[in-house]
């Protein structure tokens, strides 16, 4: 009987500490650190570069663009020719806000003519074509200006070469009354307003007094027109 109790007592003993076995282990086994986490850093982009402004320290610009001028090609006939062309100016800055500044420019249309009979079967000759190339020169200033705009004024002066026959068929201009063909003294007095599209790059406009000295039409010897260029500039060193 004593020695069935011992070994129950043992067996249940026995099964007990098979039992905590795996607890224990479980509890001396030391659990492993969380893996470290890296800090994530935010990287910046660069601050958005400021826009480039005009400062104006540029020695030569140069600008061309489409022109216009209204000449009385005809003083004897109401309303005179509108005409169109090109015009090309430069202006190098040589003496601070002062330049001196070129013009090459050219003006084409038709004008109106006197009534008349002197087409080929007793024909009118109407609205004959004319043309006027400019070569001009002179000072110009530059005006107030910021970085959004910049003005300046000019007086250029120089001759003109006026063409008003070559479509006459031999015709007088007299007769049709308008002034004959000639190179003359000229002159256009006016301002430019730059827009900049950047510190190089501008769009520009010219309203201009045009001045020309044509004669050989009575009460025609000195002529004052309105022109007009709109186009683009570049400044450079």
């Amino acid at each position: 009987m004593s020695l069935r109790v011992s070994r129950a007592f043992g067996w249940v003993y026995s099964a007990c500490l098979f039992a905590l076995l795996p607890a224990a282990s479980a509890q001396a086994t030391p659990t492993p650190p969380p893996p470290a986490t890296t800090p994530t850093t935010t990287v910046q982009g660069a601050p958005p570069e400021a826009p480039a402004i005009a400062r104006y320290e540029n020695k030569y610009e140069i600008s061309g663009g489409l022109a216009y001028d209204h000449l009385h090609a005809s003083p004897p006939v109401t309303g005179g020719a509108n005409l169109g062309g090109f015009n090309i100016m430069g202006t190098g800055w040589f003496f601070g806000p002062l330049g001196l500044a070129a013009s090459v420019r050219g003006y084409y249309g038709t004008t109106p003519t006197i009534p008349n009979t002197l087409g080929p079967n007793g024909q009118s000759i109407d609205s004959p074509f004319v043309s006027q190339y400019f070569f001009l020169g002179g000072p110009e200033l530059r005006g107030p200006r910021n970085q959004y705009i910049a003005t300046s004024i000019h007086t250029l002066f120089g001759g003109v070469h006026g063409t008003f026959d070559s479509d006459l068929k031999g015709v007088p201009p007299q007769k049709l009354g308008i002034i004959p063909s000639q190179n003359v003294f000229a002159s256009a007095i006016g301002g430019s307003l730059d827009i900049n599209h950047s510190p190089r790059l501008a769009y520009r406009v010219t309203p201009e007094l045009i001045i020309t000295h044509y004669n050989g039409v009575p009460s025609s010897t000195i002529q004052y027109n309105f022109g007009f260029t709109a186009g683009i500039l570049w400044r450079f060193q």
